[in-house]
């Protein structure tokens, strides 16, 4: 069985759960990794800058 560990609570799923897993432990984050609460992107690589700030 091919696992997959999630990137928000670094939890090892199964590679066909991550989705369901991603929808029942994480409701607001969109299946493109934006979290819905507030419109920050999720990352695995915390490398990548920060988007500019809109004000």
């Amino acid at each position: 069985m091919r696992m997959a560990t999630c990137n928000l609570c670094h939890r090892d799923v199964p590679d066909e759960q991550i989705e369901e897993h991603r929808r029942d432990v994480h409701p607001d984050v969109a299946a493109d990794g934006t979290r819905e609460t507030d419109d920050s992107r999720i990352v695995p690589d915390s490398t990548v800058p920060p988007a500019p700030r809109e004000e």
